[in-house]
């Protein structure tokens, strides 16, 4: 009889404990405060020049269904991003060429999702990563076109005593490195960020060097595409300085 009483008390350990990971790891994503001031930027030049371009955009983003076999559940998560373009003149002592900076900044926020039964089929929008490119309507010199991306958080009081670089000449504002990797691509005169798990990010920032030839006034093409969005682009022309 004893061992009956064990048998049974295991057995209601190992389902009550499936219920509560089914309760957690199953929940629905919880839904994030939107950014204050979506045009506020992630970081701000430290090298001498003149903001000569900027644009916005935003979109919405649709996260694949991770699926929990064991656990007989799924779980998505949806939400927004706004991202805003910064280009700069850089000052320069060359008289062969003009050299510009640019920096996009794109914040992540989680507004939703689902969670159910994996035997469940659910008519949801298409899914997958974001991506984010920067094209120059100006041909680069010398191979000077160069692209990078970093993934960000909210500092914490120690990191904010601490010079926190980004890119090319460009430093974070109130924003510090957070844990993950984002891949910048270079083809031609574009450059492109795919940008997947967008639930696990808070904002991220995207740089690009380019030189092109002296007195050119490139128009910068920055796009957003999304799966369940398609295309979204704005052109910004670089003023005379």
């Amino acid at each position: 009889m004893r061992r009956v009483l064990i048998v049974v008390a295991v057995v209601l350990v190992a389902v009550a404990g499936w219920f509560v990971a089914r309760a957690v790891v199953g929940a629905a994503p919880e839904a994030e405060a939107p950014p204050m001031d979506p045009e506020l930027g992630v970081v701000r030049a430290s090298f001498d020049g003149e903001r000569v371009a900027g644009g916005c955009l935003a979109g919405s983003w649709y996260e694949p269904p991770v699926q929990y076999a064991i656990l007989d559940v799924q779980v998505a998560a949806s939400g927004a991003v706004d991202a805003c373009l910064e280009v700069y003149r850089v000052d320069d002592l060359d008289p062969s060429a003009d050299y510009y900076e640019a920096a996009i900044a794109a914040y992540w926020t989680t507004e939703g999702g689902w969670s159910l039964p994996m035997r469940v089929a659910v008519d949801a929008p298409a899914a997958g990563p974001t991506t984010l490119a920067l094209s120059s309507s100006e041909a680069h010199l010398s191979n000077v076109f160069l692209a990078d991306a970093t993934v960000l958080a909210p500092c914490t009081r120690e990191e904010e005593l601490q010079p926190q670089p980004v890119g090319r000449g460009w430093v974070l504002d109130a924003w510090c490195y957070a844990d993950g990797d984002l891949a910048s691509r270079e083809d031609g005169d574009t450059a492109t960020w795919v940008v997947a798990d967008q639930s696990d990010l808070d904002a991220t920032v995207h740089t690009l060097a380019i030189k092109v030839a002296d007195g050119a006034r490139p128009v910068f093409t920055f796009a957003l595409e999304s799966p369940a969005e398609g295309r979204s682009e704005v052109e910004v022309a670089t003023a005379e300085g």
